[in-house]
């Protein structure tokens, strides 16, 4: 199991475990507790979430049949409601940054949605300016050229790989360690082994608020904005 924004042993040093004979527990999969493993698999959970919520990623990942709708605006007479014709490049912003690109066929996928069937872009059309479309990878921005969709709900459906970051910052290090140890705290029998003062619900509700707090400042203050369109 491969994990990327922290290891299981910075959860376990942050959360202060010790050990039979009351030693610093270096973890393993042979603890009766917790092991290794379920760290680990706390860790991928999280790394998700962090995704998710910053709209960004500090390692290589991917998403499937990803949905967007087309902008429109309302010109003209009586109201009606026409594609997004009044600039020469149609953009759709993505919601993800940093693209891995360009983007390749058979593994990324900026599907179309043309009449009755979906129309892959990256393997019918041709990538470039001054052609079918282009894509701003490190901004996260489609652009169509020589055509555009003339449908709203869910008329382009992309796969791409995003998040190629070579170092994890120290913040998202920090606010990964503390979202795995609020799992921890919160699971009955993992909690047992974490060393506490005073009443343990109060000193487990505070460390877990506490926590909360600055992951959540952490994962805003990295959030990517998301643009979008509505009618």
């Amino acid at each position: 199991m491969s994990v990327t924004y922290c290891e299981a042993q910075d959860v376990v040093n942050f959360l202060r475990l010790k050990d039979e004979d009351g030693q610093r527990l270096i973890i393993d999969d042979s603890n009766e507790h917790i092991t290794k493993t379920e760290i680990e698999a706390l860790i991928l959970d999280t790394e998700a979430y962090i995704d998710d919520q910053t709209h960004h990623a500090w390692r290589s990942t991917s998403v499937a049949d990803e949905l967007y709708n087309c902008p429109f605006v309302r010109w003209g007479y009586h109201g009606y409601r026409y594609p997004l014709t009044a600039v020469l490049e149609k953009p759709i912003f993505l919601k993800h940054r940093n693209i891995r690109g360009p983007f390749v066929a058979d593994t990324d996928k900026i599907e179309v949605w043309e009449s009755s069937a979906y129309v892959d872009y990256v393997a019918d059309k041709t990538e470039g300016r001054d052609d079918d479309w282009w894509c701003d990878y490190a901004q996260g921005i489609l652009y169509f050229v020589s055509s555009y969709p003339t449908r709203y709900l869910n008329a382009v459906k992309m796969t791409y790989r995003y998040g190629h970051e070579t170092t994890v910052p120290r913040d998202i290090k920090k606010a990964c360690i503390m979202l795995v140890a609020m799992d921890i705290l919160a699971t009955e029998g993992y909690s047992v082994l974490v060393p506490q003062g005073g009443t343990p619900d109060y000193s487990f509700r505070d460390k877990i608020s506490l926590w909360e707090a600055q992951t959540e400042k952490i994962l805003k203050k990295r959030e990517n904005f998301i643009f979008s369109f509505e009618a």
